[in-house]
């Protein structure tokens, strides 16, 4: 919505006053709204405002990035809204301890740009390999995207997952859906007689499929987060069976 480095910030807004800018950012933020409601997860609210402060500088109030996050919350109560940065992980120009510092906001982390750069693919797919490990072994963070993954539609070919005119995926992307549609996903089947099985899995969206005599009885989808351990799920005519 906002982009905090004085390069990026519209030209036709400079020289405002601080009232006059602030009705701008108002009407920026329900023009897009506008536009995108009801379709969108995230907003990226105010970018990079770690490495500048033109906002504030143009508004007169240091909490002007906590106002931008208070007016788009008020038009889409349920998106989830990022303080994005740059370089919080690779390197400790304005975090140190990386994660863990920034995990001591107690807020949620989400991996919004991630890029491995690396002209032999193979060592891309261990770095991908290594980073994606970590990432999904914090507990504070709770998703990660990609910057892009496409040569033909990234900006440094040597980050790309895929080539080719057919979106191919190379050492790295192969990688990635090793990681994402097997090795971080639960696919378990259990046979039980009582009422409760215990099992591990991942945090997110799954499907449970109950059978009986090989016969599919009931299929319902269950969401395991931070908060919840455990699904209770109802069958009529049979009592209740906890999984």
């Amino acid at each position: 919505m906002f982009w905090d480095d004085p390069n990026h910030v519209p030209e036709w807004l400079k020289g405002m006053s601080s009232s006059q800018a602030l009705q701008l950012m108002h009407k920026r933020v329900n023009d897009m709204i506008s536009h995108s409601k009801g379709t969108l997860e995230h907003w990226d609210v105010n970018n990079e405002n770690l490495h500048a402060h033109p906002f504030e500088d143009l508004t007169h109030d240091p909490h002007i990035t906590q106002k931008m996050f208070d007016w788009i919350h008020a038009l889409e109560p349920n998106n989830k809204l990022f303080l994005n940065e740059y370089n919080v992980i690779t390197s400790g120009d304005t975090t140190t301890y990386r994660l863990d510092k920034v995990a001591e906001a107690g807020l949620p982390i989400w991996i919004t740009e991630l890029t491995i750069k690396d002209s032999n693919e193979n060592n891309k797919a261990n770095a991908l390999d290594d980073v994606m490990t970590m990432f999904f072994s914090h507990p504070a963070i709770e998703g990660v995207l990609l910057w892009g993954f496409w040569e033909n539609a990234i900006y440094d070919k040597q980050l790309s997952l895929a080539t080719g005119s057919n979106v191919t995926p190379n050492a790295a992307g192969r990688k990635w859906i090793e990681l994402f549609h097997q090795r971080f996903r639960t696919n378990e089947s259990h046979n039980f007689n009582g009422h409760t099985v215990h099992t591990r899995a991942f945090f997110g969206e799954h499907q449970l499929v109950l059978k009986q005599n090989g016969k599919t009885i009931h299929t319902e989808n269950v969401s395991f987060n931070q908060g919840s351990r455990t699904a209770t799920i109802h069958l009529q005519g049979t009592g209740e069976i906890y999984i």
